[in-house]
């Protein structure tokens, strides 16, 4: 809920009516306005120039306003007022050609005197004050260019005569007064020195508004506190500030300007009153209006010791009171200031206050009816200076208000937070021939809470739009631009949040637009905010079918620029159910629309099938992009297919928790899409959010004239598969005048120097060449590529010989603020500015402004592109802040390709940059980008010490934030930058950071990324600079933490990386161990490297590759690093893929005496590297009375009939265990298996017709059991269950059978139920099984026996050749193969021959399962059956 810019608002008539609501939820701050009464007095009938007098208050206007006015004006108008008086004149609208046209004002009655200001081109409101009771107005136009004029007002300033002492004299008040330096308006001049002696009557206190001070730094603005011969500085000021009011806090001030001997500004204006200050002894009754001013007593010295001070401050009925406080010191914990919301100490307390609060802000009190009660109290020791308050009346819930006087509305509490349920109505009532005029200094509701103006006391039409709320549906809406259907105004910034139900979409349909062509803009977003999806860029007057949002949100943003302004715009919103909400549906698109599973965002049920079929028209294809994915891992299923069935080929398969990775989106290659669930009849889970939309795709030919929006998709011919020979294929993206066009790849392979993908900058190669692309590009370095102007040329082009995958790219219309003369921009995104006309020649004469504004706590980057003016004639100057006052930075000129153009970098959050030619020779211009850039405090300074510093970033939903460090350099090991991969601190940290760095880049895997910097209290160094882009893909690698075990997988997210890296951390004391469930890397090129430590500095364990079985892994120290690092790839047999399970290893030495719980593991000496001879080792393992000890081996290997493992028992019995090999050693984990009767799990090894039954059996097992057996037998044997009988409780008690030496092996088999269960046959010479019940019924349970069998269970796949003829069997064949398979076999026969395939058994899952025969060595060689 932040602060929003609300404009000022006129009513049409002498009434405005206003109401607030709040809702029963979240509460803000609330809002303050005051109210006036404004003078409609019609504007002057003298068409050109005339003599003009006031009072009465007078308007003036260019001739034929507000149309254009003529060539050759000359204008002269001259206004008076009665002798004591100024005149002050206000330029409401100003728009003039500028440089030609000028209005001029001058300080008497001809143009012979002072000039106060001379007007041309486009200004913003501003007050002109004479010094005489004179002021003479020339307006000149040329005979070429015109513009709309302008309109002006002029008043008379009674009783308010500016003093005439040149520099410096004393002053009094009452009455009010001026004073300016000397000069003024004009420059002061050298050297000067002027003091003023403003004094009031006794028991009153001066206060000082200034209304205008410009200074140059070496000058300076003294103000003093005089209290009889001493003074006490209250302030000093230089340069050009805002200077906020200030208060004596005696009857005397003091104020001082000095001048240096050189440069000399415009100066100062300033305004004296005496302000009452009955409240300054101890205590009394005061009453407001008029406001007053309280004190302690003896205010600004000590006050006494045993002070009892109480006021009573009432106000007239239907006001509340309100206390500002100026300074606050007092003993802290023992003299207070305590506030009553009533006129006693039985009130209810407001507020107690008391200690030092110079440093912070004192919180506005505000009572809640007429009467305040405040009483000061101190003790007998310690005194301080006290405190200054003000006090005065304000509007409370509602009523009825009158003006003049003005006066100040807030919301109920303020500045606390308003209540729930709140509803107050004011009308505000002005005198007739006047209209009420609102101004709001401070606006801050909660989304759903509402403040309604109304002009007049009924609404009689379209009300008058405040800038910007959140708005909701049903019922339907309507929301209009500023003033509507007049003119909204110059600056503004409006935003709009609709939200309609969940389950629907925003539907928003736009009755009328008319704003100005190319520089004031709507733009409509799918979501609560400008970060989410843009959907359309409104401008200028056209007709604007409806649009439609994907979520149950839309945002809205209206800009306009300083210039033209139009009638605006208005449109309705309503709330559109979606289709996709209940279990299945045939869906198209357009529109967009949501798909949730059943009952979402409840759980699913069990056993759902549903079937959605999305078509969208021809030409187009379907694009699913996931808001969120929990389902039951490995049991509920979505399943998506490309085509209208679930007989096309899969696109993918999800399962499991996905809500905090990236699912990506899917896409299909046709205009239909089939999207399948599935749940089991166990557990069910959340479910998903998937929203689709059609994307055109006329460019997955070859060529083709395409246009945007809607974003769309091209494709080499074929894509994926490879694209023919001697292609030669055109395409022409065209987008709206006003955008730029924006290509983004996902994929690029080509035959690297014989194809290419040519990118022009136009409509055909004649154009310049934007890039040249050729070879293998991972994603992630292909570059974004920018037009200049409204078309990009493509060309692809292929030669005689090798070909390749080819690639994908979407193309985007991008809005161009900054591509025309001028603007204002905002960061994020990255956004372009280009000269006028570029590439081609700017024109003479141009003179623009861009001011860019980045969030708190960042600065602005300038990143040049491109640079060439017209040395020393045409120039581009960049400032330090939001206007050419500001500090100037680098200046740049000239032709400037052969050279570094410097980055430009701002110290705040704003940059001014501003470009202007002569009237001679032109150039090409430039071109550069701006970008948010963020530095640690100070820099390049040295940052402070205790600092702490955090930064939320956010990108675009379906981006991935992408930090780049320019520079890093903090204390080693006490300063620290955390950067967390989400929103907050709570999110998995994915980096800390000490030390000096190198340029160094971070890539998260969500849009979010958190960042908090931390320096202790010592020393400090320069600190850090980076900037922040939107990234394509999630970055590769990562911080990992164990426990818990956890499991990598490549390529999965990150096939489009070339390097990845791991950081895996076990508590101190522990290990790293990796253990390998599969591993293929290409030889010689890739390679994936293990570290023993933190980085890639550390000690080298191992360095991968090829395709092969890798023995565990084990670090020597709490940490291990591992990086992948993969060259460019062409064929998808050579892509990385592998598997490994993280786990923490708690002993590496040779024996010793072990606990549990917690659990451990244990290995032998040296491991994974061999041990020693002659080694002698004892383990205790030790468990609480009533548990038995597990153990599960994970590697075993000793040299076969020389070295043992002998296990004994608690009663003293023992076995031996025995394996060949290499000696390499053993690993097992020890965990506590909690009162349960013996033989829930063991280690194994097979003897013939040994057998296994579940605990208690033939009677029933235990609740809450957990058993788990390891079966080991000889290497070059294989495990053989049978089956004497099965009965468990169906769906909720489970036994699972894993292909290996833990539960992170394939899966063999998940029982459950009663049910006859075939042969089970491992692939190895390990097994693992786990039996769990729950704590509900239980079962008879099981009976199995295990044997050792010499024939190998059918493999997964090899390198096969004929002859002699074979057979090949699926995994596990004749017993059923297992879930998750992926077995390829490559059969080669002798040259001039063929092979034959005669199948004797087939039988596979129906729509799931798929054996696929390609006629060739590949993946890629042409399909023969499916």
């Amino acid at each position: 809920m932040s602060a929003v810019f609300v404009p000022t608002i006129t009513s049409t008539s002498t009434q405005m009516f206003v109401r607030f609501t709040s809702d029963e939820s979240v509460t803000a701050q609330g809002f303050q306005f005051s109210y006036m009464a404004k003078t409609a007095i019609a504007i002057s009938s003298a068409r050109c120039g005339g003599s003009l007098t006031a009072p009465p208050k007078g308007y003036v206007k260019s001739p034929n306003y507000p149309m254009a006015y003529g060539n050759n004006e000359n204008c002269e108008w001259t206004i008076t007022v009665p002798e004591g008086n100024t005149v002050s004149l206000t330029v409401d609208r100003f728009n003039v050609e500028d440089g030609a046209d000028f209005l001029n004002i001058y300080d008497g009655d001809s143009d012979s005197r002072i000039l106060l200001r001379s007007y041309t081109g486009e200004e913003s409101a501003d007050t002109i004050t004479s010094i005489s009771n004179y002021m003479y107005v020339r307006f000149i136009s040329d005979d070429v260019t015109t513009g709309q004029g302008f309109l002006f007002s002029y008043t008379a300033n009674t009783a308010t005569p500016i003093s005439t002492a040149r520099c410096g004299g004393s002053l009094t008040a009452p009455p009010k007064g001026y004073v300016t330096s000397p000069n003024y308006p004009m420059n002061y001049r050298d050297n000067e020195s002027c003091e003023w002696t403003i004094t009031v009557p006794e028991g009153s206190t001066v206060r000082l508004t200034f209304h205008n001070f410009q200074l140059e730094n070496a000058d300076s603005l003294t103000i003093y506190d005089k209290d009889g011969d001493s003074a006490t500085q209250l302030q000093s000021y230089t340069g050009v500030e805002s200077v906020y009011p200030i208060t004596s806090t005696s009857n005397e001030m003091i104020v001082r300007f000095t001048s240096g001997p050189s440069y000399t500004a415009k100066g100062f204006i300033y305004s004296y009153t005496a302000t009452p200050t009955n409240g300054t002894g101890c205590g009394g009754n005061l009453t407001a209006p008029p406001e007053g001013i309280v004190t302690s007593p003896n205010y600004p010295n000590d006050y006494g010791n045993e002070e009892n001070c109480d006021w009573t401050i009432t106000v007239p009925e239907g006001n509340i009171v309100r206390l500002t406080f100026d300074s606050f010191v007092t003993e802290v914990d023992f003299d207070f200031l305590f506030v009553y919301d009533g006129d006693s100490d039985t009130a209810a307390p407001l507020q107690r206050l008391t200690g030092d609060m110079s440093d912070v802000h004192v919180p506005t009190i505000t009572s809640t009816s007429t009467q305040m009660f405040v009483r000061f109290t101190s003790d007998e020791s310690v005194t301080a200076q006290g405190f200054q308050f003000s006090y005065m009346e304000s509007a409370r819930c509602g009523g009825s208000l009158t003006a003049p006087p003005e006066g100040y509305v807030t919301s109920p509490n303020y500045p606390m937070d308003y209540g729930n349920n709140e509803t107050c109505e004011w009308t505000i009532t002005v005198p007739e021939g006047y209209t009420v005029r609102l101004t709001f200094h401070s606006f801050r509701l909660e989304n759903a809470d509402s403040l309604t103006i109304y002009d007049k006391d009924a609404y009689t039409g379209p009300r008058p739009s405040i800038c910007g709320r959140s708005l909701t549906a049903p019922p339907r809406g309507y929301v209009t631009s500023p003033n509507y259907p007049n003119k909204y105004g110059n600056n503004e910034n409006c935003g709009w949040t609709i939200t309609v139900p969940e389950g629907s979409t925003v539907s928003l349909t736009v009755e009328s637009l008319n704003i100005e062509n190319c520089c004031d803009f709507l733009d409509i977003y799918d979501g609560d905010s400008s970060s989410r999806i843009w959907l359309r860029s409104l401008t200028g007057e056209v007709s604007v079918d409806p649009i439609n949002s994907t979520s149950n949100q839309m945002f809205l943003r209206f800009s306009s620029d300083e210039s033209v302004t139009a009638q605006g715009f208005q449109f309705n919103y309503r709330a559109t159910p979606t289709s996709g909400t209940g279990c299945g549906g045939n869906l198209t698109a357009p529109p967009v629309g949501n798909v949730t599973s059943p009952n979402y965002p409840n759980d699913y049920g069990n056993e759902e099938n549903c079937d959605w079929t999305i078509t969208v028209p021809e030409g187009n294809i379907v694009r699913l992009t996931f808001d969120s994915f929990v389902t039951e891992v490995d049991f509920d299923f979505l399943f998506v297919y490309d085509g209208d069935s679930d007989t096309a080929a899969p696109l993918q398969r999800l399962t499991g928790g996905m809500s905090a990775v990236h699912v990506p989106p899917i896409t299909s290659t046709s205009s239909q899409m089939f999207v399948r669930f599935t749940s089991d009849e166990s557990v069910t889970a959340q479910g998903f959010q998937f929203s689709y939309i059609a994307i055109p795709t006329s460019a997955t030919g070859c060529g083709g004239n395409l246009m945007a929006p809607p974003v769309g998709i091209v494709k080499s011919p074929n894509y994926p598969d490879d694209y023919d020979n001697e292609e030669n294929c055109d395409w022409t993206i065209t987008v709206p005048e006003g955008n730029i066009v924006r290509l983004t790849f996902d994929s690029f392979v080509t035959e690297a120097d014989f194809d290419f993908l040519f990118v022009y900058d136009g409509d055909s190669d004649t154009a310049a060449l934007l890039q040249r692309l050729t070879g293998n590009m991972s994603a992630v370095y292909v570059p974004t590529i920018t037009s200049t102007s409204t078309q990009m040329f493509v060309r692809l082009t292929s030669d005689e010989s090798v070909t390749a995958q080819g690639f994908q790219f979407s193309y985007i219309a991008t809005p161009t603020s900054g591509t025309g003369c001028g603007g204002n921009l905002t960061a994020p995104p990255v956004g372009i500015v280009t000269s006028p006309n570029y590439p081609n020649d700017y024109g003479n004469k141009e003179n623009c402004n861009w001011t860019i504004t980045v969030p708190e706590g960042n600065i602005v980057r300038l990143t040049f592109d491109s640079f060439i003016t017209e040395r020393n004639y045409d120039i581009l100057f960049a400032y330090d802040g939001d206007s050419d006052n500001a500090a100037q930075l680098p200046r740049l000129t000239g032709d400037m390709s052969a050279v570094y153009v410097p980055t430009i970098i701002s110290t705040s959050t704003q940059m001014f940059v501003r470009f202007t030619s002569d009237k001679s020779v032109t150039a090409q211009g430039f071109q550069f980008s701006y970008i948010v850039n963020v530095t640690s405090p100070n820099y390049p300074e040295h940052y402070d010490n205790d600092q702490t510093c955090e930064l939320t970033i956010t990108v675009p939903e379906g981006k991935y934030v992408h930090l780049t460090f320019n520079s890093f350099n903090l204390e080693d090991g006490y300063d620290f930058m955390n950067i967390y991969d989400g929103g907050s601190d709570s999110a998995t940290q994915s980096h800390r950071l000490t030390g000096e760095l190198s340029v160094y880049s971070i890539i998260g895997t969500s849009h979010e990324m958190f960042v908090r910097f931390t320096s202790d209290g010592w020393g400090t160094r320069q600190g850090f600079q980076f900037t922040v882009a939107e990234a394509y893909s999630p970055r590769c690698g990562g911080n990992l933490a164990v426990p818990p075990e956890g499991t990598v997988s490549y390529p999965g997210h990150y096939s489009s990386y070339a390097t990845c890296e791991w950081t895996i951390t076990a508590p101190d004391g522990s290990y790293v161990r990796l253990t390998f469930a599969n591993f293929h890397v290409k030889d010689t090129d890739d390679s994936l490297t293990i570290y023993d430590g933190n980085s890639g500095r550390a000690t080298q364990l191992k360095s991968l590759t090829g395709d092969m079985s890798v023995y565990p892994v084990t670090s020597t120290s709490n940490q291990m690093f591992v990086r992948l690092k993969k060259s460019n790839y062409t064929e998808d047999d050579d892509r990385p893929e592998f598997q490994f399970t993280v786990t923490e290893i708690s002993a590496l030495g040779c024996g010793g005496t072990l606990t549990a719980p917690p659990k451990g593991n244990v290995t032998s000496p040296n491991y994974p590297n061999n041990y020693g001879n002659d080694q002698t080792c004892e383990w205790t393992i030790a468990v609480p009375e009533g548990t038995y000890i597990h153990l599960t081996f994970s590697s075993f290997n000793l040299d076969e009939g020389n070295d043992f493992l002998t296990i004994y028992k608690r009663d003293g019995d023992s076995a031996s265990l025995v394996q060949s090999g290499t000696a390499q050693g053993f690993l097992f984990s020890y965990t506590v298996t909690l009162t349960r009767a013996p033989g829930c799990g063991g280690l194994l090894t097979a003897s013939p017709g040994d057998t296994v039954a579940s605990t208690n059996y033939p009677g029933h097992y235990g609740n809450d059991e957990t058993c788990e057996w390891t079966i080991i037998v000889p290497k070059g044997r294989y495990v053989h269950l049978t089956f004497g009988s099965f009965n468990l409780e169906v769906g909720y008690d489970f036994l699972t059978i894993h292909d290996g030496l833990s539960d992170g092996s394939t899966l063999l088999q998940r029982l459950t139920g009663e049910e006859s269960v075939d042969p089970i046959t491992s692939s190895s010479n390990l097994m693992f099984l786990r039996f769990e019940s729950d704590e509900s019924e239980t079962r008879q349970g099981f009976q199995f026996t295990y044997t050792v069998i010499a024939t190998s269970a059918p493999g997964c796949g090899g390198n096969l050749t004929v002859p002699p003829e074979g057979t090949v069997t699926s995994p596990g064949y004749p017993s059923n193969y297992g879930n998750d398979q992926a077995c390829e076999w490559t059969i080669t026969a002798p040259e001039g021959s063929r092979v034959r395939l005669t199948f004797a058994s087939f039988h596979l899952d129906d729509d799931y399962d798929f054996l696929i025969v390609k006629d060739g060595g590949s993946g890629r060689a042409t399909q023969l059956q499916r």
